[in-house]
């Protein structure tokens, strides 16, 4: 009969090789390409907005 430790140590085995191939896979697939990001910058009118 398998001790509780055991069972645990094998279960925690076999979910971090899965983890870890998981992130093999994560980390041969392409990345998203996505357009360029245009930040414009504003200033607020003080003397307008709070007249």
């Amino acid at each position: 009969m398998m001790k509780r430790r055991d069972a645990l140590k094998a279960l925690g085995a076999a979910a971090g090789t899965a983890g870890m191939a998981l992130l093999q896979v994560a980390a041969t697939a392409p990345a998203p390409t996505r357009g360029p990001t245009f930040v414009v910058p504003k200033m607020e009118n003080r003397s307008y907005d709070h007249s």
